[in-house]
């Protein structure tokens, strides 16, 4: 075989794969089968997840995909939303439940979903915060916004581990987020306190579950 064939033989096979890399299509089924990219992205950043996407192409989503998914399933969420409902797929009768925060660089963002935005101090009213609080029609009311509060120097998590029992021992222990918020770090052991009240009351008024807490 001549230098030339092959040559040309090498040409025709780089130009089908040039060719289907604009045809990658990925249906959600498929991505959400194969949590990788929401791992990869998640935990190693966009550059390098665009490095692994390129290495071989096409054999993760793009990064625009990966959004998609996260924006149209329960995994999302929005700032001070308490997601008791995603509690139903436990059905879990112990728990350990914790809060602490960290600090953060501060920055606001506008989140399209809610029309608010985020990243300033959320309100707290007995213990639980509020949600969707800063919003702005105009300009002069972002600004009003910006010079009456502060943008929030620590993000605030409160999580929860579910336990299993002999009862249910097939079911499989997994930590939920349960809200995430702004905090502006004047935190007292009373809002604490009441934050939980509210949390368990909720949990028992929904009929999520008689769950059994164990604050730490």
């Amino acid at each position: 075989m001549s230098l030339i064939s092959s040559f040309g033989k090498s040409m025709k096979v780089l130009s089908k794969f040039l060719i289907n890399r604009t045809l990658v299509l990925y249906s959600e089924k498929a991505v959400s089968a194969t949590p990788l990219g929401l791992k990869c992205e998640t935990r190693c950043g966009k550059q390098v997840y665009e490095f692994i996407r390129l290495n071989p192409y096409g054999s993760i989503p793009n990064l625009a995909t990966v959004g998609h998914l996260i924006k149209n399933s329960d995994t999302a969420f929005s700032e001070a939303e308490f997601r008791f409902q995603s509690l139903r797929r436990f059905h879990l009768h112990f728990g350990f439940c914790s809060e602490d925060t960290a600090g953060v660089i501060r920055e606001v963002e506008y989140d399209s979903k809610t029309n608010s935005f985020v990243g300033f101090a959320t309100p707290i009213d007995h213990g639980a915060p509020l949600s969707q609080f800063y919003r702005a029609d105009t300009f002069n009311d972002l600004k009003t916004i910006y010079d009456t509060n502060e943008i929030a120097p620590v993000l605030n998590v409160q999580m929860l581990q579910t336990i299993p029992t002999e009862d249910d021992a097939q079911c499989i222990s997994r930590p939920l987020l349960v809200p995430a918020y702004g905090d502006d770090n004047r935190i007292t052991a009373i809002s604490v306190l009441n934050r939980w009240v509210y949390i368990f009351s909720t949990l028992i008024r929904k009929k999520c579950s008689h769950h059994r807490f164990f604050h730490r």
